[in-house]
């Protein structure tokens, strides 16, 4: 993971380098990097979770490798991969202030995911496999953007540009490996009206969930802000309420079995107004809006001053105010798009 904010399309400076040797020993990782991924591509896992673990590679472009701790299983279940990817991805780093790779992995009966012939894993070994094999290559990518000073594929988000960069190459990308940090809908293009809309949506920032309160009650004008990068737990965030929790997503999943969309009852756009006051703020993909700002915004767009992708869909808005104004598709969203050459 990466401490870089800022999200969006960037232009790609040209790295600079101290002397010719230092561009070539970046070359040079950089190409390791993309036989990693050409593993990855051709199906073997387990290969490149092993190629990923080269401490003499990292070394040749000045940087340090040490292995963070692996994820202990003595059985991997297909209800399990999600969870046991997230873990290693929130156990592996790249520390850019210490020059240090930190990859993660998986165990199973005390033996390395990455020593496991293909022929003797079980389906969601291989699929926790890919996972793993993703999850190590995106650290290497990570202190590739470092060596160069400059984003991979143009994207200011380094987790974005990650993935943008593993995209351009041809390497398969995991539903999950997607969800972290919104990758897919800005890699591609999903900002589009009615995508969120969906009878048990993914869990991610933006998403209205059912929350159960302490005294038992359930409440469903809840947020997930962001995720817990220690355990993973979701943080959800009642605005009105002025209340935020942590919960593990088992749990949250169980209280959601079909999606929660506060503006769909909405039949009118004082409807829509008086549940945006009622809601105080509402979490997008990146930003926290303010209910006065929201509704401007939804005045900008009926008076055709605004696109309609200056709404967020959290909750289903972006869908309700499109449906009002009987706008079809997002065709008219300037969606971000790169270059991939």
């Amino acid at each position: 993971m990466d401490s870089q904010e800022q999200n969006g399309l960037v232009k790609s400076k040209t790295p600079e380098f101290s002397s010719l040797q230092e561009q070539e020993n970046v070359a040079v990782f950089q190409q390791y990097i993309f036989e990693g991924g050409k593993l990855i591509k051709s199906g073997k896992f387990a290969q490149a979770i092993k190629h990923f673990r080269n401490k003499e590679e990292v070394q040749k472009a000045g940087l340090s490798f040490v292995p963070a701790r692996q994820r202990l299983t003595d059985h991997v279940a297909p209800e399990d991969v999600e969870n046991d990817a997230n873990m290693v991805a929130m156990n592996s780093w790249f520390l850019a202030d210490k020059k240090l790779i930190t990859p993660s992995g998986v165990s199973i009966n005390g033996r390395n995911l990455g020593d496991i012939p293909l022929e003797k894993m079980s389906p969601p070994e291989i699929a926790l496999a890919h996972e793993v094999a993703l999850v190590n290559m995106e650290e290497f990518l990570h202190g590739l953007q470092f060596l160069r000073g400059a984003s991979l594929a143009g994207f200011a988000d380094g987790e974005v540009d990650v993935a943008a960069y593993m995209l351009r190459n041809g390497i398969p990308m995991t539903e999950s490996f997607l969800a972290r940090y919104d990758r897919g809908f800005f890699i591609n293009g999903q900002e589009g009206i009615d995508d969120s809309l969906s009878s048990r949506p993914a869990i991610r920032r933006g998403t209205f969930v059912n929350v159960q309160r302490s005294d038992g009650a359930v409440e469903s004008d809840w947020q997930i802000i962001g995720f817990n990068p220690q355990t993973g737990d979701a943080i959800v965030r009642n605005y009105s309420a002025r209340i935020e929790k942590q919960i593990p997503k088992p749990e949250l999943a169980a209280l959601n079995e079909h999606g929660i969309y506060p503006f769909n009852s909405c039949g009118s756009f004082e409807e829509v107004f008086t549940t945006i006051d009622r809601l105080v703020k509402i979490y997008g993909t990146t930003t926290v809006y303010e209910a006065q700002q929201l509704k401007k915004l939804v005045n900008r767009v009926r008076s055709n001053n605004a696109d309609i992708s200056v709404i967020p869909r959290s909750g289903g808005l972006r869908l309700r105010v499109a449906e009002f104004l009987k706008i079809d598709s997002a065709a008219t969203d300037q969606v971000r798009t790169m270059e991939l050459k």
